[in-house]
């Protein structure tokens, strides 16, 4: 809720819808084992100071653990895993369709609702003790209740889990990653099972077939390589012209004469690994041996194949493509899930985790600006892990780490900056491919050793360091740079007057010419809202949501602001009738209970890094449900938001279902 993400479908070699969603319901199983897995090993087991038992009764119920298989991850890791695997379960809920999102505001409401202007010109006082009544029904469930949507249960979920983690080893990003491999792989296991158990039975004329498949893949996407940098026109003519020289030459014969007795071998072993590299070893052989007698000019030059044409699962589909053509892939698919052994699940987890999140040692290079030194400056390390250098100095480091002369060297410098200098900060441990990880642990290690530095050297109005792109990472392991920017260019372009809207305009005339306390405090809002977009410390973010939220309705008590939020934004984005509002309320309350528990503490770095979004979004909404409807009719402040509060309590009371989207 309160979040969208739009899903697309991209053209490619793929099953039809039914076979697909097979593919992806055990591939979902297997995920939910590895989750399972994860919470017997590393909640379930956990010391009672970790978890709670409510904690571990409520995600019982919720998870509900089936069938689990050994882990041989470290706990921390296997933590921050299932954190993101309940945060895409999450998400799942929230995607929709993008046609649906591009259509959404055409939604029809169910009914015409009151307008606040209206509410307060025949505001019933007698009706404030039913009002205090609704309010008095929000309160949190002492039971757990389980009886609410899955997003709701799965958030509380993922929250436990979260708030045990002190900090991250890894990105979000590369969490994802991981996820997303793990799938992947997991399904090419299913491919890679049910051809061992299915190849073998396929008759001649498949055999034949699929042959002839493979073979048209494969041509067609070593001729599309010519295409590049031509025209529509231009590639067509030159890809016809290869083509038919192709076949004068009888190369398709000559290689199948060549590949069969192999094909049929490998085909039937269920090697399809083997089967393409030798079939594309056989086919470049092929053409360099006849590339001169096929003299179709200067354009073709580079035999080379540096990748296949076709991804090999694609390949694998095409043979899949016809072992399902009896319509049983449901069957197939299940034997072939039942089949794969809990060991080789280990295994898979295993070597995903060391490809992609076994931990390398990198060294990053930060510029630093307003602090100099002078070019002929020998490097000098600040402390066992970080070395300032000169611009001279740094292009000297950079080229000493290149791994060989044949190297191509692009150098990075401070590009005319003035009063910069570069820091080397040295043995930053994280996910091979991590690099935003390794920048921001080495960005806060620097911060720390530079505050610690100006702390003796320079007068309190004097701290003006800053940290400027273009950043340079190391990788020590797989001797790889990688350059980056913590902004993209063009992100921070100045925004023209002119192109405001002249109803904004005129709002914001009529908004400046109020005079009430109401009008202050949403300025006071909104200057704290643009504070969290200038930092990108997720404490910082959170604290800053917390005062506005404190600012708004001008209290500190976490009952009354829970209370308060949560009328404002049930109902705001969720377009079902299952629940009503009053449940949508308390479960909300229980939401910001939590969030003000956490965002004015230290620590509880991964959750408010998994919150932060969907916490900036309600600060929008109360913002503006409170800018949009209270400030135009309050000339001389006498209605404040607790008439909001009521008017919303008015419109879409406790016991009405949600039914109309957005208010």
């Amino acid at each position: 809720m309160y979040k969208k993400i739009s899903s697309f479908n991209f053209a490619s070699l793929r099953f039809n819808e039914d076979i697909d969603t097979q593919f992806k319901i055990f591939t979902n199983k297997f995920i939910t084992e590895f989750e399972n897995s994860i919470l017997e090993s590393f909640v379930f087991h956990a010391s009672p100071l970790t978890y709670d038992e409510r904690e571990r009764d409520f995600l019982r119920k919720i998870l509900k653990p089936s069938n689990v298989f050994p882990i041989e991850l470290d706990r921390k890791t296997g933590l921050e895993i299932l954190d993101i695997l309940l945060t895409i379960k999450l998400e799942d809920y929230l995607r929709v369709p993008f046609n649906h999102s591009k259509n959404e505001e055409q939604k029809e409401k169910v009914t015409d609702l009151m307008s606040f202007e209206e509410y307060v010109g025949k505001k019933d006082k007698n009706s404030r003790d039913s009002l205090e009544k609704q309010m008095k029904e929000l309160k949190i469930f002492e039971d757990g209740n389980f009886d609410r949507p899955p997003y709701f249960l799965l958030y509380r979920a993922r929250n436990i889990v979260a708030s045990r983690l002190k900090n991250r080893s890894y990105t979000i990003k590369a969490l994802n990653k991981f996820v997303f491999k793990l799938k992947e792989g997991f399904e090419l296991y299913l491919y890679d099972k049910i051809m061992a158990d299915n190849l073998h039975c396929l008759d001649d004329n498949d055999k034949n077939s699929i042959y002839h498949r493979l073979e048209n893949e494969l041509l067609n996407g070593f001729l599309n390589d010519f295409r590049l940098g031509k025209t529509e026109e231009e590639g067509n003519k030159l890809v016809f012209e290869i083509k038919r020289k192709l076949e004068e030459a009888s190369i398709s014969e000559r290689i199948k004469e060549l590949m069969w007795s192999s094909y049929i071998k490998e085909l039937e072993r269920g090697k399809v690994d083997n089967l393409l590299v030798g079939w594309t070893r056989t086919f470049k052989e092929e053409l360099e041996k006849n590339f001169l007698t096929l003299k179709v000019g200067n354009d073709v030059e580079d035999l080379e194949f540096h990748h296949f044409p076709l991804p090999v699962d694609s390949i694998k589909k095409i043979l899949l493509a016809f072992i399902f053509k009896e319509d049983n892939f449901t069957e197939l698919i299940q034997s072939a899930f039942q089949g794969i052994e809990n060991v080789e699940k280990t295994k898979l987890i295993n070597q995903l985790h060391e490809e992609y999140l076994q931990k390398n040692n990198f060294s990053v290079a930060l510029c630093v600006k307003n602090i100099k030194t002078d070019e002929n400056f020998l490097n000098s390390k600040l402390n066992p892990f970080i070395t300032v250098m000169s611009n001279e100095m740094f292009k000297s480091w950079q080229y000493e780490l290149y791994p060989n002369e044949g190297a191509k060297r692009l150098f990075l410098d401070n590009g005319g900056l003035e009063n910069t200098t570069w820091f080397i900060v040295d043995d930053v441990q994280c996910a091979v491919s991590d690099t935003d990880q390794a920048y921001h642990v080495a960005r806060e290690k620097l911060k720390n050793l530079l505050n610690f530095l100006f702390h003796f050297i320079s007068r309190e109005d004097q701290i003006n360091y800053e940290i400027v792109d273009p950043y340079l990472i190391f990788n020590h392991d797989t001797k790889s740079w990688t350059m980056g920017r913590m902004l993209s260019p063009g992100i921070a372009d100045p925004k023209n007057i002119d192109d405001l809207e002249i109803d904004l305009l005129k709002f914001t005339n009529n908004f400046f010419e109020v005079h009430s306390l109401e009008r202050d405090l949403v300025i006071k809002a909104i200057n704290c809202y643009i504070k969290i977009c200038k930092t990108d410390d997720v404490e910082e973010k959170m604290q800053y949501q917390s005062e506005i939220f404190k600012i708004l309705f001008q209290t500190h008590d976490i009952q009354e602001l829970s209370t308060s939020c949560a009328i404002i934004v049930a109902g705001t984005n969720y377009d079902k009738n299952d629940v009503t509002y009053g449940e949508m309320r308390r479960w909300l309350i229980e939401d910001f209970h939590e969030f003000f528990y956490i965002a004015d503490r230290k620590g509880f770095i991964p959750l408010k890094m998994q919150i932060n979004e969907r916490f900036m979004v309600f600060c929008k909404i109360i913002i503006r449900t409170i800018l949009f409807n209270l400030i135009p009719i309050n000339k001389d402040s006498q209605y404040s938001v607790k008439d909001v509060i009521e008017w919303i309590l008015t419109i879409n009371p406790n016991k009405d279902p949600i039914v109309r989207g957005n208010m």
